[in-house]
């Protein structure tokens, strides 16, 4: 049988290092090669053939179990330690046929608390070459051919396609190239490294070494710790079953008893340098250092400037009186919005300080429902993708540092099925064309002597003045204004219509966009502006009058504008922009409604700041039934009450707080559940 090997694993472990410690790695003829291979690995597989073995190598602590050579074992752990370069190894495959469902079944798992990992796929078949050393068919290169990606996709959980790609130009598509180039190159890059870690790690009893919850760091070595309120316990070992003495002293952390300290991570790191931390003892026999590094990172969630859909800072101070600010394990965490369709949307990760970002890796609570890409961080700031598939409770993004979790640095990702709402926009002009038969000052035939006359509209649009009088002809079916007992014309006639103020569709079509879009709510805007001409104002005075009547309902003016816009269809909301409203408002729409009224021009002069976000917050109300954040339905209790003559700014990004002249650019968290609700 053809026998194969699949080695997930870094590019190292197949490398000749010299045994003496030399940087260089020896030429090797067949026998030779063949040699080391066997005492390193039991490599003779590839010329006698093994049948399938169990999964090589889970964690480092029962690594001595797993794993045939010592020796190989501390290279591998000291590889691991001294590079952050992690490994993920699977043994051996008998044959084609067993990959997918071997690999299905498996679980790879990693060896240390690596930054970086090299997945690599490899699958080699050894030849003799005529003169000295070996020549390797490599099958395989760098990522999983595609039909065992479907199935063991998830199992790859850290791979990093930028560190796969700087490999892949090196690696892929090499076929019958003798892989001592490449071990040459490899070492040239870590011999150093290599050649010291397995030195140390061979002699482990001179290894000193600190413990943090299950992870170990040696000296010298770099700890990375989320910020917290909570300390971090510390043990200070000289080997691996050795404690530090009692008599022992402490840099920069709190002693507990023995070899036991405490290190409070409530302050960022001001540089990747981080504190300096270290165990000392001294007698008249040993003087024994343990020193390392700790940096404590911060990770910050922020919106990506160029995301599809929302998100809500949940500011301790512009929200803290509403409901969706009170999230666990602690108020103020901040949210995003995503569409339940499955599509990424955007979200920017900063991590503080500088340089620590590759000790960031980030897990989401609900990897179901949920997906985050990537999960590693390579860049600062980074803009990552985050999705739903089914709308469910919302999910945890949170970063773990270091191996290290504080949940209270999270962020919450709520996915929505999308809303689309249609609207539109038409402006309404005041149709006035009544005839002037008399002038004004000119003696009429009588009293009766009619003055003025409605035109093409039938309606009577002038508002008699002095002593004139407006009279109903039965004759004609039409009312008209006569002269009154002075015989003379008073009134002027009311030719002249009220146009409406221009008003830019596409600017309406972005505010509504730029705010609803954080509720995951879509507009539908007819692109055309209809323009009306109605006699809507009954009363002859000039303005729309807005006093609603008893029970709330829309004025006989607004019907009357309503009525003659109607079509029929329930699904479409109308925007009506009129000019001169009585009282002066600079919009209205009732609770959801399916028509609105904004105003560009008011009798007062006090014009809307902008139309368009008028629009979008009317539309907040008719549309969605919102209501101002200080409206006591809300029971947002501590808001400034606008009613009462409360100006204070609090959350001016609210498109419901009132016009201020400011923002109003965002719908918040408890908007969007009552969007979807």
């Amino acid at each position: 049988m053809n026998r194969r090997i699949l080695l997930i694993f870094l590019l190292l472990p197949l490398l000749g290092f010299s045994q003496e410690g030399s940087n260089k790695p020896k030429a090797m003829d067949s026998a030779q090669a063949r040699k080391w291979l066997k005492e390193v690995c039991d490599f003779n597989m590839f010329t006698d053939g093994l049948a399938s073995t169990k999964q090589a190598l889970v964690t480092p602590d029962n690594f001595y179990h797993r794993v045939r050579n010592e020796e190989l074992q501390a290279y591998i752990e000291a590889f691991v330690q001294k590079t952050g370069i992690g490994v993920w190894i699977k043994n051996v495959i008998d044959s084609d046929k067993m990959w997918a469902k071997e690999l299905s079944m498996s679980e790879y798992q990693k060896i240390g608390s690596a930054e970086d990992y090299f997945m690599i796929d490899w699958r080699l078949k050894p030849i003799k070459h005529s003169d000295s050393g070996y020549t390797y068919e490599v099958h395989s290169s760098i990522l999983p051919s595609e039909h065992l990606w479907g199935s063991v996709g998830q199992n790859f959980v850290t791979m990093q396609k930028y560190l796969v790609d700087s490999v892949e130009k090196q690696m892929h598509g090499i076929q019958k190239e003798r892989m001592n180039a490449i071990v040459i190159a490899a070492l040239e890059k870590y011999a150093g490294k290599i050649d010291t870690t397995i030195k140390i790690r061979t002699a482990d009893k001179q290894k000193f070494y600190y413990t943090v919850g299950n992870n170990k760091y040696y000296h010298g070595e770099t700890i990375y710790l989320p910020l917290s309120s909570k300390p971090f316990e510390l043990t200070a070992y000289r080997d691996s079953a050795v404690l530090f003495k009692k008599s022992s002293t402490w840099q920069n952390l709190t002693k507990v008893d023995s070899a036991h300290a405490r290190f409070m991570a409530n302050t960022v790191s001001e540089s990747i340098n981080g504190t300096l931390i270290g165990t000392i003892y001294n007698d008249s026999l040993f003087h024994d250092t343990l020193q390392c590094r700790i940096v404590v990172v911060n990770v910050l969630f922020e919106e990506e400037p160029t995301q599809k859909w929302g998100f809500d800072e949940n500011d301790s101070v512009k929200e803290n009186t509403y409901f969706s600010y009170k999230t666990l394990p602690k108020a103020g965490i901040k949210w995003k919005s995503v569409e339940s369709n499955g599509d990424y949307d955007k979200l920017r990760v900063r991590v503080i300080p500088a340089g620590a970002e590759k000790s960031v890796y980030l897990k989401i609570s609900d990897s179901v429902n949920y997906g985050i890409r990537p999960n590693h961080l390579t860049s600062n700031p980074q803009m990552v993708e985050v999705n739903n598939i089914i709308a469910t409770r919302e999910a945890a993004l949170y970063p773990v540092i270091g191996g290290f979790v504080n949940d209270t640095m999270q962020i919450k990702i709520k996915g929505y099925v999308k809303v689309v709402k249609r609207v539109a926009v038409i402006r309404i002009n005041e149709n006035n064309d009544d005839i002037q038969i008399v002038n004004v000052g000119d003696a009429a035939v009588s009293d009766t002597t009619t003055v003025i006359t409605w035109g093409n509209n039938k309606f009577l649009d002038s508002k008699a003045q002095g002593d004139d009088r407006v009279i109903y002809r039965p004759r004609f079916k039409d009312s008209v204004i006569v002269a009154g007992p002075n015989k003379r014309c008073d009134t002027r006639a009311n030719d002249t219509d009220i146009i409406a103020t221009t008003v830019s569709i596409e600017n309406i079509k972005n505010a509504l966009k730029r705010r609803y879009k954080h509720a995951v709510v879509e507009w539908d805007v007819d692109p055309v502006v209809y323009v009306k001409r109605i006699n809507y104002d009954l009363n002859k005075d000039g303005m729309l009058d807005i006093q609603l009547r008893v029970g709330g309902i829309y004025s006989l003016e607004m019907k009357r504008i309503i009525d003659s816009c109607k079509i029929g269809d329930n699904d479409l909301y109308h925007l009506f922009i009129v000019d001169f409203p009585n009282p002066s408002a600079n919009g209205i729409m009732l609770f959801n409604q399916p028509y609105g009224f904004f105003f560009p021009r008011r009798v007062d002069g006090r014009n809307a700041s902008d139309i368009a976000t008028t629009s979008a917050h009317e539309c907040g109300h008719g549309v969605f039934g919102f209501r101002h954040p200080w409206d006591s339905q809300e029971g947002h209790n501590g808001y400034p009450n606008r009613y009462n003559g409360d100006s204070t700014p609090k959350d001016v990004n609210n498109l419901m707080e009132w016009d201020g002249n400011w923002l109003r650019d965002k719908l918040r968290k408890y908007q969007w559940d009552k969007v979807n609700r």
